[in-house]
């Protein structure tokens, strides 16, 4: 079984790798990377695409899947995209979202699209659900999903072929970090682990309890002083994170949710088998939303105006979490020339984004602010309004929470993608630390890299010697000075 890493090596975003035997040829996950202009994975010299696996719904997992279709590089025998049933209807709204925004850019870069809307809908008509914990075979790959804890739907992903276990964890929660979720499993018998590094530089979140205690802190000071508040959020994930601590907070003001944040907070109440059990409970004795009841939904222009433009005091929940789309550049640019007005980032904000620029103290920026006819005008908004940034609403697992889950699955090989390089440094040192992984080899690839996994072992030549002699140059040093000492 051979592993090549197309995208998410040392860096965050177009997650995706190529899994292949001399018969099958499967991608898990083929996203894209939100810069300016956007990165896509690498898929040139591919062979034939059997299948493809998405680990979740997000654009950095889901985005450039279009392009298999567009570049004719799925098989005459391909069998579809897999996913669990809410990652399929979750990617049925966040897809052509991201289609939409794809067209503006290459519009604004002068560049011929890479795809077309056939190509869209061919991905969302190739997909096929899967639930967790149901074995299936594409060729000579058995695969499992086992539940993630990022977002609804969201599963860890394991692939057995010739006696070698892999699981990939594409994006991974941790115990505590969402209520609305249940924490990742376990998955025994693992041989190779794929392991996210998103935060491999924080040992440890912020708990939610104070993350939410600064949260209504800071809307509660922006309220009283007669002011609105916008939280740009992304549609899936933190956003109902958010608003499920809203809704239980007693602000004296109204709680707006626009964009796509409708659509996709509906899926969560559609899809209740995937959430906690806690909250199944809740759902069964209540009868009622546990996201939404309490917090009004924006479905038209006149709506929009009016709690923009009036002076009662709210808060407003909006994609996206970035300020790059969807409706939170419009609030932006009216609540931005008003002081007693506040913008909240609770999120993660990619390099050059709006967001970014704000989180950075820029106080000019440019917003590509959504129209009445559903197209964009790119304004320059000076934001006079204030600023704060909120950590510790991530849906990503800290170093420690991985290293608690690497140490649970005990595996020969842990392989650390989807991070920025010092976050996978630093994750790599932690885990050589821990005594309970000093068996595992751990490895940091870079892009385009190829291992090829061999009968309960993983034959990685290059990288696994250099390994193997760095360790046997530390444990001769630490016996030199031991001898030097007598």
């Amino acid at each position: 079984m051979e592993l090549r890493l197309l995208g998410g090596a040392k860096e965050v975003g177009r997650s995706c790798l190529l899994l292949s035997t001399e018969k099958t040829s499967i991608l898990l996950d083929c996203g894209l990377k939100s810069t300016k202009p956007t990165e896509y994975p690498l898929l040139e010299d591919l062979p034939p695409i059997d299948a493809v696996i998405w680990s979740h719904a997000h654009i950095d997992h889901i985005g450039a899947t279009p392009l298999l279709f567009a570049r004719d590089l799925v098989s005459n025998n391909f069998k579809g995209i897999f996913a669990t049933p809410p990652t399929q209807a979750l990617a049925s709204i966040l897809l052509p979202d991201s289609y939409t925004l794809a067209l503006r850019q290459w519009q604004e870069l002068g560049m011929e699209e890479l795809y077309q809307h056939e190509h869209m809908s061919k991905t969302l008509s190739s997909v096929r659900t899967i639930n967790l914990h149901r074995i299936f075979k594409i060729g000579d790959f058995e695969i499992e999903l086992y539940e993630a804890g990022h977002i609804l739907g969201s599963c860890l992903v394991a692939v057995k072929a010739h006696g070698v276990r892999l699981v990939y964890t594409g994006n991974m929660g941790a115990p505590g970090r969402a209520e609305h979720l249940n924490p990742p499993e376990p998955v025994k018998d693992t041989d190779v682990l794929i392991l996210e590094s998103t935060y491999g530089l924080t040992l440890q979140h912020p708990s939610l309890k104070e993350a939410k205690r600064r949260l209504i802190s800071s809307i509660t000071e922006t309220i009283k002083e007669g002011g609105k508040v916008l939280i740009p959020s992304f549609s899936v994930g933190r956003g109902q994170k958010v608003m499920r601590m809203l809704r239980k907070a007693n602000l004296g003001c109204k709680v707006y949710y626009d964009g796509l944040l409708k659509d996709a907070t509906w899926f969560y109440w559609r899809f209740t088998s995937y959430l906690s059990d806690p909250l199944i409970r809740e759902v069964c004795l209540t009868r009622s939303n546990p996201f939404i009841d309490g917090i009004e939904p924006v479905n038209d222009m006149r709506l929009r105006k009016k709690i923009a433009r009036s002076k009662e005091p709210c808060v407003i929940l909006a994609p996206s979490g970035m300020l790059e789309g969807g409706w939170s550049p419009y609030y932006l640019r009216e609540l931005a020339g008003d002081e007693k007005n506040k913008v909240i980032l609770v999120g993660h904000q990619g390099e050059g984004t709006v967001g970014d620029k704000l989180s950075k103290g820029e106080r000019k920026v440019d917003l590509y602010v959504p129209t009445e006819k559903f197209d964009w005008i790119k304004e320059e908004v000076e934001i006079k309004c204030d600023v704060d940034l909120i950590e510790g609403f991530s849906g990503h697992g800290a170093a420690n929470d991985l290293r608690l889950y690497a140490r649970s699955v005990k595996p020969n090989t842990i392989i650390l993608n989807h991070g920025d390089p010092k976050a996978i440094e630093n994750l790599g040192n932690i885990l050589k630390k821990d005594p309970y992984l000093s068996s595992s080899l751990i490895l940091t690839p870079e892009l385009g890299d190829i291992y090829d996994f061999g009968l309960k072992r993983a034959h990685i030549e290059e990288d696994a010697l250099k390994e193997v002699l760095s360790r046997l140059e530390a444990l001769e040093r630490r016996i030199r000075k031991l001898e030097e000492g007598k």
